[in-house]
Order: structure tokens, then sequence, then C-alpha cells
């Protein structure tokens, strides 16, 4: 084998390893999240808002489901 030959085969092989520890990391991170099937089954209230505006101030009164409603 050529020293060149050679040198092409290592550099190969680094970019495979390093590759594979990509996938593997991605892998890893996309198993850590949290589920979309959890989260879509948050529960939505449907909210009517009256909004007034009166020069800098902008007030939001919820009329449903409860005039109590805060936004969290």
């Amino acid at each position: 084998h050529s020293p060149l030959l050679h040198l092409k085969l290592m550099r190969m092989q680094q970019h495979s390893v390093l590759l594979l520890f990509l996938m593997a990391f991605i892998t890893g991170t996309a198993l850590s999240l949290p589920q979309t099937s959890y989260r879509s089954r948050v529960r939505r209230h449907n909210m009517k808002v009256r909004i007034s505006a009166t020069r800098n101030t902008i007030v939001m009164k919820f009329l449903q489901p409860d005039g109590d409603t805060k936004l969290e």
C-alpha cells in the first residue's frame, strides 16, 4: 500500500467514526424529548375575550369560561 492510500483510508475511517458518533448523539437527543402525542392531549378551552385599548393601555376581560381566568 502506498502512504497516500493509507492516509485516505485513515481519513475515511475518521469520518465514519465521527458520522456514527453524530448519528448516535442525534438519536439520543430525539429519544430524550417528550413525546408529541402527550403534548397534543393538553386540554384547551375556548375563550371569549373583550379587548379595550385606551392610549398606552390594553385591557383584556375574559368573558368565557370564567371572568376570573388568568393568563399563565
